[in-house]
């Protein structure tokens, strides 16, 4: 396992696995976990279970983003086919592209209020009112 996440990191996955195996599954698999901790969570745990979800995302987010610019860059830089080649310029398109999106919403996610994303239940099951939903009380 150690050795497979050493790899990703070096750039030494096909930039294929890379960019839809770490990349895009690792993207769902962070993102249906964070959603089920979140739903399992009760609401006075919400906030520290956010920063902890933002922790689990960003370290994962690191992993994948590195690994990712290493393959394509290897990718381009290496002979390979044309279809390796365009696998590689769009990987480093949707790069952009995603950490333009996480950049963007990260400040609006971490008060509760995010512009892009789903709502998220913060506090005492508050929810952004941006949304319409009124804020839940808490039962004890």
């Amino acid at each position: 396992m150690i050795s497979y996440l050493k790899r990703h990191w070096r750039g030494q996955h096909h930039i294929a696995w890379a960019l839809f195996v770490n990349g895009l599954l690792g993207c769902v698999a962070a993102t249906l976990a964070g959603a089920i901790v979140s739903d399992a969570t009760p609401l006075n745990w919400s906030r520290p279970i956010l920063w902890a979800d933002l922790a689990v995302f960003a370290v994962w987010f690191l992993w994948a983003v590195v690994g990712i610019f290493r393959s394509a860059m290897r990718a381009l830089r290496e002979q390979s086919t044309w279809l390796t080649k365009a696998v590689a310029v769009l990987a480093l398109i949707i790069l952009l592209w995603f950490a333009y999106y996480q950049a963007v919403d990260l400040p609006d996610t971490i008060r509760g209020t995010p512009r892009l994303g789903a709502p998220i239940r913060l506090g005492c099951g508050t929810t952004s009112p941006a949304y319409g939903r009124p804020a839940r009380t808490p039962t004890l």
